[in-house]
């Protein structure tokens, strides 16, 4: 019984081993040290092998006629060792003397039947398990020889994904470097666009100040055009007045010009009669003048008429004193 639980408990760990082989433990240690990315596309190509296993439903049957028959040596032992301590319970009750009594009768006693049953079973177990046990080592074989088919495709995937991992390193230390000048370009540029922008900003606001001084000179050009139009407004009216004003200063100048005409007749009339009175006036002058000379000569003789009388007085004044 100890051989076949034995060879129980070692045929399970071929059943395990071919399900999970123990060399797929440093796989999974070494794809731990990959990214999760590295894990998926490997994960792939082992889910795809598995599949490709022919074998698969055939030994599955046979693993589980292997696990039906370990399964019912446990039950086998377990009856086998309560008959057995059932027995040995039965012989601590005796006596001694019983004991001695039952020893030479015990040795010349036919065997229990139920524990022949039992040894033929574990024998037959045995020889079942034996031979389920060569067909396990046997698929063991195949199936190592299909992991090692499958370690070598995994390593030339491997082989493959680390290619195209320094490959896709490569490409994308390319695609940094290229973006990185990219940048550094678009930054050049936005710095050239930034400058453009200030310098038309400050040009903006430059023309902003001329654009204000220009609306401010048109408002005042445009007060001075209304202050304009309001003087011709009122020159037209002032010409309107003035051409009436002159209208009648025409008229006025046609009714003095009559007179003027008129004034010149008289005028030259008067002149006629100036020269007649020049000439009168020289002979008036003539009489004027020997009248001055003999008012002259009267004005003599009254002066010293008088100076004559003054003697006088101041004679007769000197004789009064006296």
């Amino acid at each position: 019984m100890g051989f076949v639980m034995g060879s129980s408990c070692f045929l399970h760990s071929p059943l395990s081993l071919s399900r999970f082989p123990s060399s797929s433990h440093p796989f999974f240690v070494y794809s731990s040290s990959r990214t999760a990315e590295a894990k998926r596309r490997r994960a792939l190509p082992m889910a795809s092998l598995r599949q490709e296993d022919p074998n698969d439903a055939v030994s599955c049957k046979r693993r589980a006629i292997m696990l039906v028959g370990i399964s019912v040596l446990p039950f086998l032992q377990l009856r086998a060792n309560a008959l057995e301590g059932l027995a040995t319970r039965e012989s601590e009750l005796k006596n001694p003397e019983e004991r001695k009594k039952a020893e030479p009768s015990e040795i010349n006693a036919p065997s229990n039947p139920v524990l022949s049953l039992l040894n033929g079973l574990g024998i037959f177990s045995s020889g079942i398990l034996g031979a389920l046990y060569g067909l396990a080592w046997a698929e063991k074989k195949a199936t190592d020889a299909t992991v090692e088919s499958i370690k070598t495709k995994l390593k030339e995937k491997e082989a493959a994904i680390i290619s195209l991992e320094r490959n896709f390193e490569s490409k994308l230390l390319n695609e940094q470097e290229e973006w990185s000048k990219q940048l550094t370009r678009a930054m050049e540029e936005q710095k050239s666009l930034m400058d453009q922008l200030n310098s038309a900003n400050s040009t903006i606001a430059g023309l902003g100040k001329e654009l204000n001084g220009e609306k401010r000179l048109i408002d005042e050009l445009k007060i001075q055009i209304d202050s304009l139009e309001t003087n011709l407004s009122k020159a037209g009216e002032e010409k309107i007045a003035l051409e009436e004003n002159l209208k009648e200063k025409i008229n006025s100048i046609e009714v003095l010009q009559g007179r003027i005409n008129v004034l010149n007749l008289e005028l030259e009339d008067r002149e006629t009669n100036i020269q007649n009175l020049g000439s009168s006036l020289a002979e008036k002058d003539l009489e004027l003048n020997d009248l001055k000379t003999t008012n002259k000569r009267t004005r003599d003789e009254l002066a010293n008429a008088l100076s004559n009388i003054q003697k006088l007085k101041d004679e007769l004044l000197k004789d009064q004193r006296n």
